[in-house]
């Protein structure tokens, strides 16, 4: 049939053409009596282009056209309107999604301050997979239980202090990230963690209701919020089957938080002892050893690691991501002497074999330390995203 071109690219499909679209507002085309958009006109192969077409006698304008050079003309239009409505019904139901699916990004455009609103909300969603996420309110509410990883990073504002909240449901508090300097500058500081959700259970940021604590944000978003379904639940997975597998590809993830700051001391000087949590979020496959502060993999492959820190006042931040028994992956620092509490960031993916060792040291002597409290500074998350295959171990045996 013949290609539609959407000179518009900014309205959604009506029901008129059988496809669904996502925004509220629309407008006709003066044409085809419909409305189009990128999302439909893609599910039906149809190139969406910005164009601008001049008719005989009237003003430029953005038109619904032909990609092959000329309008439609009205009597085809009852014979091409039932065929994209069919086409377009075919297409969706032909096109399922082939496993459970939620994630998002989004990010604010505007500075806020405390007061009784306390949820952030967002105004612009980049990615919104499953539409699990009310950016206008600022809530994801879980669809597919499962285990989630989500992060964000929140920008400081000047001459205020900040304290943002990663909440679940109502009030539970999964972890925080702060900076109390109320100096003129602008920065940026992150958090993260993985949460277990049931259907139903909602995640949101929560800014201190207090007027002395803002977040900066502007047209380059300093404030941006992330989250994505890492593992599902079996009972999400039973609405998309599956083709049977001899054996189900292996998992393994961990999330865990500190609710008592670490702090050094000379006699501890030369231990090297692991940091320890006494708070666990996830323990997919129970990789991870709670009180000792250490995840042994179970299966070869690669990891995704990331853990925050808050820093203690008066005392130097040492914190350094370990592997095995004393071969360090990365770092986290911060001499400065300051009586001001804040958090710090650091992530990166390891390739690691059964066996390998993770874990997190502060270095112990006088002067080292790092902050927490209930409101957990302190967390330390990992998960498989990629397990070793066949191919992998044959193409490492090779290297050696």
């Amino acid at each position: 049939f013949t290609r539609i071109v959407c000179r518009e690219s900014c309205v959604h499909c009506s029901p008129t053409l059988g496809l669904r679209g996502d925004r509220s507002r629309t407008r006709a085309d003066p044409v085809l009596g419909a409305n189009l958009s990128a999302p439909s006109c893609q599910l039906l192969g149809i190139r969406v282009s910005r164009a601008r077409i001049r008719t005989a006698g009237t003003r430029a304008r953005p038109r619904c056209g032909v990609s092959q050079g000329t309008m439609p003309g009205r009597a085809a239009l009852p014979l091409l309107l039932p065929l994209l409505a069919v086409l377009g019904q075919a297409a969706m139901r032909a096109a399922p999604a082939d496993e459970p699916r939620s994630a998002f990004s989004a990010v604010r455009t505007r500075s806020m301050v405390g007061g009784p609103r306390m949820a952030v909300s967002f105004d612009r969603v980049y990615v919104n997979i499953g539409q699990d996420l009310d950016g206008r309110r600022g809530v994801f509410t879980c669809r597919l239980p499962g285990a989630y990883y989500f992060s964000y990073t929140v920008g400081k504002h000047p001459d205020k202090g900040l304290s943002v909240m990663l909440m679940q449901d109502g009030s539970q508090v999964q972890a925080i990230a702060y900076d109390e300097q109320r100096g003129p500058g602008r920065r940026g500081r992150s958090q993260s963690a993985m949460l277990r959700l049931s259907r139903g259970h909602t995640v949101w940021l929560r800014l201190h209701g207090h007027p002395q604590y803002a977040l900066y944000s502007d047209a380059a978003p300093y404030t941006t919020f992330s989250g994505c379904l890492v593992y599902p639940d079996p009972e999400a997975e039973a609405d998309y089957p599956a083709p049977a597998l001899a054996e189900p590809p292996p998992r393994s993830a961990f999330s865990v938080a500190r609710t008592e700051s670490v702090v050094g001391s000379s006699g501890q000087r030369y231990r090297h002892d692991p940091v320890a949590f006494d708070t666990e979020l996830v323990n997919i496959g129970g990789d991870f050893n709670t009180s000792q502060g250490v995840f042994t993999c179970r299966a070869a492959g690669a990891y995704y690691f990331a853990f925050n820190m808050g820093k203690l006042p008066h005392k130097t931040m040492s914190v350094k991501l370990m592997k095995n028994e004393d071969e360090v992956q990365a770092i986290i620092y911060d001499d400065g002497q300051s009586e001001q509490r804040e958090v710090q960031s650091q992530s990166l993916m390891l390739s690691l074999r059964p066996g390998d060792r993770i874990w997190l040291y502060s270095y112990q002597h006088d002067g080292y330390g790092a902050y927490s409290n209930h409101g957990k500074y302190i967390t330390f998350t990992g998960f498989l995203v990629y397990p070793e295959t066949a191919q992998d171990s044959g193409n490492a045996a090779n290297r050696l």
